[in-house]
């Protein structure tokens, strides 16, 4: 059973939001999705979330699926748009799964509402870009849009635009890339027919009114965070797979080296679709209050 809804801010944003597992449960869990992502994203952790009595709330980020596109947006006021999310929801506190791409916009929530959120947990988790080690190891492709962005980002926005589109376009490319970049553990995942109509869904929502989100996400990654981790004391559980490609091992173990309060755990052989393999273990750690 899912509650799928729109919600208006008082800033006037419209924030796409799917609620599901527990739905009378006051144990909250916010589930940030990667770039490119949507809310339907976190579906397959829905029988975990239920055993465990738990309200899994999946937002679209600015710019996917259901949510308004924000020119303005920044990492650091992504924290107070959040902030309206939760008080319209009427949410005093909670916690957060982060997966991939989120991991810029969970590290906002963090800073900005200290004492509301209870745990965090990073899973393939992207880290800033100031710290050469993270790029070791990186796919061909995914080195060059970072590095090249960092001195001409203008051009790269556009270049991943138009290779947006081109996922929005057509599935069958979307699968042919990842597939291209992705570890052989990310590989046996996506050759399966059940994955191929999980992602379809997810991406087809995410892009279903362009691609401005993906434009935006990507800006963004390429700035300084300009967060202060030293202020931030939630305890933290980072999850990354060792043989991921995609964003790299490095980048888990340089975000856990931020994170003041942080467990870090390696996912032995697993690539960056890490959680698809891993939702009960990463739902029993978000549950742990240990």
């Amino acid at each position: 059973m899912y509650n799928d809804k729109i919600i208006s801010l008082k800033n006037g944003l419209e924030i796409g939001v799917l609620e599901f597992g527990d739905l009378n449960s006051n144990d909250i869990v916010f589930y940030l999705h990667g770039f490119p992502g949507c809310r339907f994203e976190p579906l397959f952790t829905e029988r975990f979330a239920l055993k465990n009595r738990i309200k899994i709330i999946s937002i679209d980020r600015l710019g996917y699926g259901n949510s308004s596109y924000y020119k303005d947006e920044t990492i650091l006021n992504f924290g107070d748009i959040f902030t309206n999310i939760v008080d319209t929801l009427q949410i005093k506190t909670f916690k957060v799964i982060d997966v991939s791409g989120g991991s810029p916009y969970l590290a906002s929530i963090l800073q900005l509402l200290k004492k509301r959120v209870k745990k965090a947990v990073v899973v393939s988790g992207l880290s800033p870009l100031d710290n050469e080690d993270i790029f070791r190891n990186l796919n061909i492709i995914n080195k060059f849009f970072l590095k090249f962005g960092q001195k001409f980002p203008k051009i790269t926005s556009l270049m991943v635009s138009f290779v947006a589109k081109t996922w929005k376009m057509s599935t069958k490319f979307m699968l042919l890339w990842l597939k291209t970049f992705m570890s052989k553990s990310d590989r046996n995942l996506l050759n399966t027919k059940d994955n191929h109509k999980y992602l379809k869904k997810v991406y087809n929502e995410a892009f279903k009114n362009g691609v401005n989100g993906v434009k935006k996400d990507f800006e963004l990654y390429l700035k300084p965070w300009n967060i202060n981790f030293d202020e931030i004391m939630t305890p933290v559980e980072i999850f990354h797979g060792n043989d991921d490609p995609y964003v790299t091992f490095q980048m888990g173990e340089y975000l856990n080296s931020l994170y003041k309060n942080s467990k870090f755990h390696e996912i032995d052989g697993e690539g960056h679709l890490a959680i698809l393999n891993n939702a009960k273990l990463v739902v029993d750690a978000i549950c742990n209050d240990n």
